[in-house]
């Protein structure tokens, strides 16, 4: 079964991130701040300087931040690298988000059986 999804070059990112958090099983409050971080740089979501754009651009403290980054970093939405510069970054699925135009999903049971 084929599903489209309207949407537009301005709600995309917003549009995907909500379609797929059946998956990711974010907040209302950690999707915002995922698409804040996109916004300000996949590449580096967690430096410094960016928690504090973001931080700023959601008027949050930055406690508040940390602790919203630190539950979406727990849902592994961002991935720990210790082998690169940069530690954190956003899971594929998320950081190739504008190449993932297109979808397929598989269920596949605890006992090996697939669904198609």
């Amino acid at each position: 079964m084929k599903v489209q999804i309207p949407t537009t070059n301005e709600t995309f990112l917003i549009d995907y991130l909500r379609t797929i958090n059946g998956i990711l099983k974010l907040t209302k409050t950690e999707l915002t701040v995922c698409v804040e971080l996109i916004k300000t740089d996949i590449n580096n979501p967690c430096s410094k300087n960016n928690r504090i754009k973001v931080a700023r651009s959601l008027n949050w403290g930055r406690a508040v931040l940390n602790n919203t980054i630190k539950a979406i970093k727990d849902k592994n939405v961002l991935v720990y690298d210790s082998t690169k510069d940069i530690r954190y970054s956003f899971h594929p699925l998320i950081y190739n988000y504008k190449t993932n135009s297109v979808l397929n999903f598989e269920f596949v049971n605890k006992n090996g059986n697939t669904y198609i």
